[in-house]
């Protein structure tokens, strides 16, 4: 049989395009296989009878975790850094008529905390480390008193579909060279706001770093629950389509010579707008 007009030919390719589209509650949702092999995520694929209806090839390449590859780049996932103003110089506090009040003198500048870099190190696993610097060199080194701030350092990944499956989980493996200086956060953020969902502070009045040579690893229940605050109830974590893990590290800006390092890197599988090659 011959083909005898474009139109004709349009609807056959169309028909082929959409052969495999899940219909649910009258939308379009699922996964839409394309003609050459190409796939395109559509929407949320929860119920059983719609993952069944999907060829399981496929369906084993969206429902795998994503293991983070930091061989060359961050793959996907950013470095944030935040800005502080600190001042520099020489004051003491007075107290006049019961107010306190500054005296000296000094100057103010900007300063920008540290992003996270590629570590790539002949026989270890490819980690990113984020840094404390020397003393910015913009301060004069006679200078008697430089103010200390709180400094914070993002590490967000892409989209994650958290709609997929039912044993999601975020791993990671940390290590801090100083103990003492270094708290993290462990944010899971959609459009409903932020999930604290792992909180890690230095030990306090101990006054002495606490080097560690050895990795500590994470493991976060995504399918589970979170308590937003000590005395919050827990709460079961928002299966979202569109969720970012955010890992909010905070150091203090006179810190020196001190690293927080993350490696191993495993979370839910990313979301999907653009077909698979």
């Amino acid at each position: 049989m011959k083909i005898k007009t474009p139109g004709t030919l349009a609807i056959a390719l169309l028909l082929i395009g959409s052969l495999f589209i899940v219909q649910a509650d009258d939308k379009r949702v699922g996964i839409n296989l394309k003609p050459h092999g190409q796939v395109a995520f559509d929407g949320p694929i929860n119920p059983k009878e719609q993952k069944a209806k999907v060829p399981t090839k496929p369906m084993k390449r969206f429902l795998q975790s994503h293991t983070l590859d930091l061989k060359k780049d961050l793959g996907g996932w950013i470095t944030e850094s935040n800005e502080r103003k600190i001042k520099y110089g020489d004051w003491s506090f007075v107290y006049r008529n019961r107010a306190p009040r500054v005296t000296g003198y000094w100057d103010q500048i900007t300063i920008k905390s540290n992003p996270f870099e590629l570590m790539n190190k002949a026989g270890e696993m490819p980690s990113v480390m984020l840094k404390s610097e020397i003393k910015d060199p913009r301060i004069p080194s006679d200078v008697p008193k430089v103010q200390a701030a709180k400094m914070e350092t993002k590490f967000i990944s892409p989209y994650l579909d958290l709609s997929l499956n039912e044993n999601d989980k975020l791993e990671f493996e940390y290590r801090v060279s100083s103990v003492n200086f270094f708290s993290f956060l462990v944010i899971l953020s959609d459009q409903e706001g932020g999930q604290v969902l792992h909180e890690f502070h230095p030990p306090r009045n101990t006054g002495v770093p606490h080097p560690s040579t050895e990795y500590k690893k994470i493991t976060i229940d995504l399918d589970g629950k979170f308590k937003g605050c000590p005395s919050c109830p827990l709460r079961p974590i928002r299966q979202s389509r569109k969720a970012v893990i955010k890992i909010i590290v905070n150091y203090r800006s006179d810190v020196r010579n001190s690293t927080f390092e993350l490696r191993n890197i495993k979370s839910p599988p990313q979301f999907l707008m653009e077909p698979l090659q």
